[in-house]
């Protein structure tokens, strides 16, 4: 007898879902018994009427049998005197002749038909047209045919919805016309076609005695690939009915989204579980299994970590979800047990008492957080956190009307731009050769080359200003072929001239052609990037040019963000609001007194508004993956208590409102209310959430969000991420977790992109952070060498290089070996092991030191060796600061050999001592200005000095962090060297 948990008594009985209603193959007495709502029948004789002229091509054709071409012509002409053979082939011509999308009528076309000829009629032409095959024509399938079509063909998609109605009809209908269907189709059993046999028992499932039969029939017939099988499928009552259909069954030949396995579930319920597992990965049978009631079924998706359906089957089954999810110790799952816990409290504490060691552990753990937990009240938050405006309806504002923007194109070169543009790209034609024609000849070449409209790019770029700016006044569009390579110059060569030739061509290539219209201002221009500044694509050169050019995009903006049309309106608000945001308000304002005192009161109330308004009219919809119950709480930096769900459910909104470095108004003030370390935490969950749910890419913002919530444990997480993401077919995730490491710019984020640049297992990858790491030195005004010396962490060291770890009762002292390793003593000194269990917060921040300290050394050490090798040079102050002064590069910079130098040669060695100052061979004060030329020196360059600074590393017990005094050299011998030129530094 089964024992009936607590709670579970409902968990034990199979509830199909309600979308299996419209996906079954309905049988008599099963769950669903009311008829299906048909298609309204004016609906399914226009489609047969609007399909009538090309079935009837169809049946013209000599390919086509004349008996099917004469009874499919009586039934297109007399409905209501057809027989089940005409039925049949109406259906196959107006299935092959119909587009795919449409052929879901047969289904409604089948109601029709029984209700104007009887269900006999409509069943007898169901099992004839499993007998029909119609691909231009429509044939007979012989008995010995047993090749089943493929699908995706129009009348194969027919059949297959056309019987499944009549199936439907005859689960629902009356017993007498059931009896007279079935007696319409019997006799096909003998005398039908292997696959007509097959449908009737799909037809009439409750005959089991057909069932069996047919079983055993294909269990010998040898049917290629299992051919008709899936229709048994359907029909199955027992286990080893299923086995026996199985066993001839390809898989890779059934629909796995179709409605042959709900129905199959309808006959045996969770004793088809066995059979789904071994014939299919659970991946592709997941909803499925997720609906059967048992603890086997519950854990099959446990094992293969197929998390919607396992979601899905959690609320169906809340009890045995926190009884199986707590026995698990995989990662994903036991997110999924806090999750659900947070998600349903009350029947976690309900099962608890029946779990034991781990897992009731891991309940508690879950159950522990909520514990005392309070939500802030409502006047702490920020306004949009309780009701933001975005969500309601947006106050009307009255069109200015009259307004034009009107002044005339500008180009603004910044230095060196025009160059590179006058030099972007080589033109490849004759005409690049044509510098002494005369005028004459180039008037004749200008004809041919206008006559053969091939060439106009490279009269354009080369050709006389006399006979091209016509052209350009003309509207002359030359081809697009090569046109990052040409246009460049045709601007930079005629400038404003060649302007309305750029803004022609724009929409056809704007990724291309935005970049290149940077030092232009135009009305046309900025209408052009109102539009892209609202695309993924083009939005960063967008957002330059409004910055670059704030007069001008205000001028040329105004006028549609003042008017009536509103697409036009919406693109040139966000626009003119990301002016006015990069700090030139009252560039915009000026520009708007210039437009009359009413624009200027429209657009003072305009920059007035809730700059949530800046969010898109379509507000996106947040995947039922990130749902705010079951993610990790976020408290308020005062202390009044914690975000609420639905104040979650708006911060998850404005999120996904936001771009990669440009966060959205609510998210900027979100930022300054919530506890940092508990938003990072709450945006890392977000990130989680979307992976396991297999990042789709229209909800790509929850990688992006980490730059918006991150911190420096968000870094160590996310980098080991991007590094295996190109291996796992996601280069453009990677580049895109490259920008979040930019846009979070803290000093780890930056070093770990260096670090990428320096040395990635993928190329495409180290290249892309190349370029972002020079993007970053270029904007900070510093060679990538410089960056790089800027962007090694001190990680909370003292000056001397120590961090002091208090645990309340008692302190630690962590300091460095000679290879940058990180150990810990006591207060009296004694190295430990280990930080003892009872001080978890030093041993958290501890561990978190030794992963930093570990990727840092293994990059400054080999970053070191590089410059010794290259000849770096450093400036006596820039090596104070950043070298000698850094309180964990200091561990590296005193085990080795410095040099002072005078035009690249040295003058002087050193070693950097203890306290911090600089110290010759013979141990005497070494003075370094601060402009002094100071570097790394090969052994080569040290001579004889190598073995007088061993001694004295040797004296100071100094170990060395890479071979440099140690270095192996070879000198090259022979009559051929060049006496005059410097040692070759052979083991560089």
């Amino acid at each position: 007898m089964r024992t009936v948990r607590a709670g579970e008594s409902d968990e034990d009985i199979l509830v199909p879902p309600d979308v299996w209603r419209a996906r079954l193959h309905l049988r008599r007495g099963g769950w669903f018994t009311e008829k299906p709502v048909p298609l309204p029948a004016a609906k399914v004789t226009a489609f047969l009427r609007r399909y009538a002229g090309p079935a009837r091509e169809v049946l013209a054709r000599p390919e086509t049998e004349p008996e099917l071409a004469e009874a499919g012509r009586i039934a297109l002409d007399d409905t209501d005197r057809t027989g089940a053979l005409g039925v049949a082939v109406v259906v196959a011509a107006v299935g092959d002749a119909a587009p795919w999308q449409k052929i879901g009528t047969a289904v409604a076309s089948a109601e029709l038909w029984a209700s104007r000829r009887g269900l006999a009629i409509a069943s007898e032409a169901a099992v004839l047209l499993a007998g029909l095959y119609a691909r231009g024509s429509v044939r007979r399938r012989t008995p010995d045919q047993h090749a089943y079509p493929r699908p995706y063909h129009g009348w194969v998609d027919a059949q297959t919805h056309f019987s499944t109605g009549v199936r439907a009809r005859l689960a629902t209908g009356g017993d007498d016309e059931r009896a007279a269907a079935e007696a319409a189709i019997a006799p096909y059993r003998r005398d039908g076609t292997p696959l007509q046999r097959l449908m009737t028992s799909f037809l009439v499932p409750d005959r089991e005695d057909w069932l069996v039969e047919d079983l055993a029939w294909v269990a010998t017939a040898h049917l290629p690939w299992g051919v008709g099988v899936p229709l048994l499928l359907s029909s199955v009552r027992t286990v080893a009915q299923l086995e026996s259909a199985v066993a001839v069954l390809d898989p890779k030949s059934l629909d796995r989204s179709g409605p042959t396995l709900p129905s199959l579930v309808e006959g045996l319920g969770a004793e088809a579980l066995p059979t789904l597992l071994r014939c299919y990965d659970t991946g592709d049978v997941a909803d499925i299994v997720a609906v059967l009631p048992t603890d086997a079924a519950f854990q099959a998706l446990i094992d293969r970590c197929t998390l919607p359906a396992l979601r899905d089957a959690a609320e169906r089954y809340p009890h045995r979800a926190v009884r199986l999810l707590a026995l698990s110790d995989v990662k994903e799952m036991r997110a999924e047990l806090h999750a659900h816990v947070v998600r349903h409290p009350e029947v976690a504490e309900a099962v608890l008492p029946a779990l034991s060691g781990s897992a009731a552990q891991r309940v508690r753990a879950a159950l522990g957080p909520l514990a005392g937990v309070r939500d802030a009240p409502a006047d702490r938050l920020p306004p949009f956190l309780v009701s933001p405006s975005w969500a309601g309806a947006r106050p009307a504002r009255k069109p200015v009307a009259g307004l034009t923007a009107e002044f005339p194109a500008q180009v603004h070169w910044l230095p060196g731009e025009r160059d590179r543009h006058l030099h972007r790209g080589d033109v490849h034609d004759s005409l690049t050769q044509t510098a002494d024609l005369d005028r004459g000849e180039w008037e004749r070449l200008a004809r041919d080359v206008l006559g053969r409209a091939v060439g106009l790019s490279e009269l354009f770029v080369t050709g006389p200003a006399h006979l091209v700016l016509p052209l350009l006044d003309e509207g002359k569009s030359p081809d697009l072929w090569l046109l990052d390579d040409w246009l460049p110059q045709v601007l930079a060569r005629f400038g404003t001239d060649a302007l309305p030739l750029a803004v022609r061509v724009a929409p056809q290539t704007p990724a291309v052609v935005a970049p290149m219209l940077l030092p232009f201002t135009s009305p046309a221009v900025a209408a052009l990037m109102a539009g892209w500044f609202r695309t993924k694509t083009i939005r960063a050169v967008a957002h330059e040019w409004l910055l670059r050019h704030p007069g001008a995009a205000a001028r040329g903006l105004i006028p549609a963000a003042l008017g009536s049309n509103a697409s036009r309106r919406s693109r040139a608000e966000a626009a003119l609001l990301a002016v006015a945001a990069g700090g030139n308000q009252q560039t915009v304002l000026e520009a708007a007194t210039g437009y009359g005192p009413e624009a200027a009161t429209a657009v003072t109330a305009l920059l007035g508004d809730d700059p949530l308004w800046a969010a898109p009219a379509t507000v996106p919809e947040v995947g039922a993956w990130a749902d705010p119950v079951t993610l990790p709480r976020i408290a308020l930096r005062d202390g009044s208590g914690v975000l609420p769900v639905a104040s979650v459910r708006h911060l998850l909104t404005m999120l996904a409102l936001s771009r990669l470095g440009e966060p959205s108004p609510g998210v900027t003030i979100a930022q300054r209310v919530l506890q940092p370390r508990d938003l990072a935490e709450f945006g890392w969950a977000v990130f989680e959430r979307w992976r396991a749910d297999g990042m789709p890419s229209k909800d790509g913002w929850a990688l992006d969000v980490l730059s918006l919530t991150g911190d420096d444990e968000t870094v160590r997480r996310l980098v080991p991420v991007i590094r295996a993401w190109p291996g796992e077919a996601g280069h453009a995730r990677a580049v895109t977790g490259l920008d979040v490491l930019a846009v979070l710019g803290t000093d780890l984020a930056l070093m770990h992109l260096h670090g990428i640049a320096q040395k990635a297992k993928f190329v495409a990858l180290r290249e892309a952070a190349a370029t972002k790491i020079a993007h970053v030195a270029t904007a900070r005004g510093l060679s990538e060498d410089d960056l790089a010396d800027r962007l090694v962490p001190a990680l909370g060291l003292a000056a001397d290089g120590t961090l002091r770890l208090d645990d309340g009762s008692r302190w630690f002292t962590v300091g460095f070996d000679d290879q940058l390793m990180p150990y810990v003593s006591d207060e009296s000194g004694r190295r430990l092991k280990a930080l003892p269990k009872g001080a978890p917060a030093a041993r958290a921040r501890f561990s978190a030191m030794r992963k930093d300290v570990r990727t840092i050394a293994a990059g400054q050490l080999t970053r070191l060796e590089l410059a010794m090798i290259t000849g770096r040079r450093w400036t006596g102050a820039g090596f104070r600061a950043h070298l000698a002064g850094h309180p964990l590069l200091r561990q590296i910079v005193r085990r080795l050999i410095w040099g002072v130098y005078d035009d690249d040669t040295l003058v002087h060695s050193f070693r950097v001592a203890e306290d911090g100052t600089f110290a010759d061979v013979t141990d005497d004060l070494l003075p370094a200005a601060d402009d002094a030329v100071i570097g790394l020196p090969h052994p080569v360059e040290l001579g004889a000095a190598v073995d007088r600074w061993s001694q004295v590393l040797e004296d100071y017990r100094i170990g060395q962090p890479f071979a440099q005094l140690s270095r192996e050299v070879f000198t090259p011998t022979g009559t051929g060297r060049d006496r005059s030129a410097k040692p070759p530094l052979c083991t560089r």
